[in-house]
This record gives structure tokens, C-alpha cells and sequence, in this order.
């Protein structure tokens, strides 16, 4: 799922706009389910420890 976002030559920081992009590619792979307020948020805390 990371290659697939940071395959798009225009994700070059992680933000908010690639932060929703993330759990958009995320929801689409089934990994999470539902649609969130803030996605950006739920991106971060998937990738997080």
C-alpha cells in the first residue's frame, strides 16, 4: 500500500492530502472499513506504533 502512494510522483511529503490519500488506498486493499471523519488522522494512526 506505501508503494502505491509513493509511487505517485506527486506525494512528496507526508500530509494531509497524502495522509487521506493513504487511508483512501488503505479502505480500497480492505485493510480499514467505514468511511471516517478524518481520514488523515486514521492514516496516522495505522502507520504509527
Amino acid at each position: 500500500m506505501l508503494n502505491e502512494l509513493w509511487s505517485d510522483k506527486k506525494n512528496k511529503t507526508w500530509d494531509y492530502f497524502t495522509q487521506e490519500k493513504y487511508y483512501n488506498i488503505m479502505n480500497k486493499s480492505e485493510f480499514v472499513t467505514g468511511d471516517v471523519q478524518r481520514k488523515d488522522k486514521d492514516a496516522r494512526q495505522k502507520t504509527s506504533y
